[in-house]
């Protein structure tokens, strides 16, 4: 069967941000200033692709005669039924030095949670939103953007260079020569950073789930259980990672998707200079 993907919710709208934000700025002498900010943000209305042709769950084999609409594979349209929630916490440290250098340094701690990234969030959706691993529960892919970065710290620091007209060196020098000579600086930037957010899933032909989850072009999440459950059991099935045993041996229709959440691991982090 042919897919419909071009559908719209008929009263589909512009997401809706909400934003808010506290800031405490102190002068802590000596050319040092300390500043604590608070922000915060709610959008709600963002787009997600629904297939109105995936059936409820059930713990039967699924068949193309209970789909809603038999004569397509696929009838998807964009709704507003995303959000997102975000809130940070930031702390910032200036100091200006006499000899021309000018030193910044902060510290930002972030939560980013969205339901609007799919089941396997893998980059950023595009104006049409994710395809969804069930249509009936989108809040169960809710869970950290993966491109979030959960904690950074990043100094940076200008430095004046000491040549020209009234520095160190050359400060009789003429405006020409100043011109070409004077007025240089440099930047260096230190940045560390938590790693990605990252989603365990499975993309084979099991369907615990019973509504076509493989033929629907969307994979589907695991079952997370202690990493005990997974001895014996042979990489078909399942196997272990952070302590964890991912499983996806299913046996056939059970009724439900995966118990793994969007966003549960944490990849590598990084130094940037």
């Amino acid at each position: 069967n042919e897919s419909f993907g071009t559908g719209n919710q008929i009263n589909f709208r512009d997401p809706y941000v909400t934003q808010w934000s506290l800031t405490v700025e102190r002068e802590l002498g000596a050319q040092t200033g300390l500043r604590l900010n608070y922000t915060g943000m709610h959008t709600t209305g963002m787009p997600v692709n629904e297939d109105y042709n995936q059936i409820p769950l059930q713990n039967t084999p699924y068949s193309p005669t209970e789909k809603p609409y038999p004569n397509w594979a696929q009838v998807k349209a964009r709704t507003n039924a995303g959000v997102a929630n975000y809130n940070a916490l930031e702390a910032v440290v200036t100091h200006r030095y006499n000899a021309g250098v000018f030193l910044q340094s902060s510290y930002t701690f972030s939560r980013d949670l969205s339901d609007a990234e799919g089941d396997n969030p893998s980059g950023y959706q595009g104006e049409n939103g994710p395809s969804l691993e069930n249509r009936f529960d989108v809040r169960a892919d809710y869970g950290p953007v993966a491109f979030n970065r959960e904690q950074r710290w990043l100094t940076t620091a200008t430095v004046d260079l000491p040549f020209g007209r009234g520095k160190k060196f050359g400060a009789g020098m003429s405006r020409t020569a100043d011109a070409v000579l004077g007025g240089w600086h440099t930047n260096h930037i230190i940045v560390l950073q938590s790693g990605p957010f990252l989603t365990p899933y499975y993309n084979g032909s099991n369907d615990p789930s019973g509504t076509n989850a493989p033929g629907r072009f969307n994979s589907q999440r695991l079952d997370r259980l202690p990493a005990s459950a997974c001895a014996g059991l042979p990489i078909s099935q399942g196997q272990v990672f952070d302590n964890n045993c991912f499983f996806y041996g299913w046996p056939g229709a059970i009724g439900r998707f995966g118990n793994s959440g969007v966003g549960i691991l944490t990849g590598p982090g990084s130094a940037i200079w």
